[in-house]
């Protein structure tokens, strides 16, 4: 609780010196406050929506201390792929977890996500998130893992599983 208070504050530090514009046409979008953004962060079941994408685009302060908080919340980091890969990546490794993508031989174009950690016995992740190479952050709330495995079936064409296949993408659980 006390590291939760002072993570806010500290965020809260950071977005003072931002400055926010009201949303107006052809202004920037209007600066979510700094609970919004924490909520995004650690509530799994928020989704990032359209509003605070467009901040976290229009505001590249406020984009650094979200990406920030979602790096210190995260209880594991996959890194960016090999730049030398030019075919989509189907499995990600990094210590404590792999990601796997697996197309589902029942459900023609859809795609099992696979999340194995290490450790079945470690407190599960709730929320993924991928930060894709031009800047903007996928989040998707996690079910309960079963014997450290946590599977999503989703259609092939998800931007979520297309982000998880870029290698220019990193990935956050939390």
């Amino acid at each position: 609780m006390a590291l939760d208070i002072f993570e806010a504050l500290t965020m809260q530090d950071e977005l003072r010196g931002l400055g926010g514009a009201q949303s107006a046409e052809g202004a920037r979008p209007a600066m979510p406050g700094m609970a919004r953004i924490y909520e995004a962060v650690t509530r799994p079941e928020l989704p990032i929506d359209l509003e605070l994408r467009r901040a976290l685009r229009a505001y590249p302060k406020l984009r650094q201390a979200f990406d920030g908080l979602v790096a210190r919340h995260a209880v594991h980091h996959v890194p960016r792929a090999a730049a030398a890969k030019t075919e989509r990546v189907m499995a990600r490794v990094a210590p404590g977890v792999t990601i796997e993508l697996r197309p589902s031989r029942a459900a023609p174009g859809q795609v099992f996500v696979v999340i194995e950690l290490a450790d079945p016995g470690e407190a599960a992740p709730t929320a993924l998130f991928v930060r894709q190479a031009a800047g903007d952050t996928l989040k998707h709330a996690l079910p309960p893992a079963q014997d450290g495995q946590i599977q999503l079936l989703l259609d092939g064409e998800d931007a979520l599983v297309q982000a998880l296949g870029d290698e220019g993408s990193e990935v956050f659980l939390s």
